[in-house]
């Protein structure tokens, strides 16, 4: 009997983690084609993010981040996978938390013209939760994240890389 119960729990897992791909992928078409909308849809309008130095955004400020960003940027991507998943349930809630890395990249051109491309690799855990709009994710905590111009590591922005 455990090990058939085991079994079903392994098919739940993997069912959630599936599911959730399925909305960083959805998402990540999204930001591929500068659509704020999609790229957001998979946060909770009340998600918490918190940053790595410990401050918090909301997902409006996500929002406003991510229309800049697409008026600047061309030939943006992004590619998020999980590296791992677990799902719980407490009091009737199911939920699940997802350690993921997550890759952005894009070209901008400088007002000088110079072209730059960027991208930021980041690692988080968000924390989802199932949601009669189906799952959705509630608070996600930066670990790391490291931006790279040209292929430099920027351990801090020099505006002088711009020119």
């Amino acid at each position: 009997m455990a090990i058939v119960a085991a079994g079903a729990y392994a098919d739940s897992t993997a069912a959630v983690r599936k599911s959730i791909q399925g909305d960083y992928n959805k998402s990540a078409l999204a930001f591929g084609h500068k659509d704020v909308d999609g790229s957001v849809d998979m946060y909770d309008p009340d998600c918490s993010i918190y940053l790595q130095n410990g401050d918090a955004a909301d997902i409006m400020a996500v929002r406003d981040v991510l229309g800049k960003m697409f008026e600047v940027f061309q030939k943006e991507s992004e590619s998020t996978s999980i590296k791992t998943c677990t799902v719980s349930t407490k009091d009737g809630v199911e939920s699940a938390k997802a350690m993921v890395a997550d890759v952005k990249s894009a070209v901008v051109f400088t007002p000088q013209g110079k072209r730059l491309a960027i991208r930021d690799v980041i690692t988080r855990r968000d924390y989802w939760e199932k949601t009669d709009d189906g799952w959705k994710i509630k608070q996600s905590r930066i670990i790391s994240d490291i931006g790279f111009v040209n292929g430099k590591k920027m351990t801090t922005f020099d505006p002088s890389d711009l020119n």
